[in-house]
């Protein structure tokens, strides 16, 4: 999941519930 994240428009998903440092930047 984390390659996922990173790789593309899941960032904003996972990114604001599990990686919250990933979206940290944006809202």
């Amino acid at each position: 999941m984390k390659i996922m994240i990173i790789n593309g428009p899941n960032l904003n998903l996972l990114g604001k519930r599990r990686h919250t440092s990933y979206n940290a930047d944006k809202p």
